[in-house]
């Protein structure tokens, strides 16, 4: 599966910089992407699915942060409280 060059987030942002006149004189900095896009490319969301065991017909969401859920910086008791 080719997808033509590396979709890099930061780069993308970086470009509409210059095309917003409060910023046209601001210094960007692009970070690098942090996944190998060499080695690692989008595959089908079906197919992802299946090869995790998820279900195919429910939206899911996905929080991750160490201690999450006691790190009241992470706001996990908002996400909760929303969920419900």
């Amino acid at each position: 599966m080719s997808h033509g060059e590396p979709l890099n987030p930061s780069s993308l942002l970086a470009d509409s910089v210059g095309e917003i006149a409060l910023m046209r004189d601001w210094s960007v900095s692009v970070i690098p992407n942090c996944l190998n896009t060499e080695r690692w490319e989008p595959i089908e969301q079906a197919l992802a699915r299946e090869l995790l065991g998820l279900p195919a017909d429910v939206p899911l969401l996905l929080f991750g942060a160490i201690v999450g859920g006691r790190d009241p910086c992470k706001a996990f008791n908002l996400l909760t409280a929303a969920l419900g």
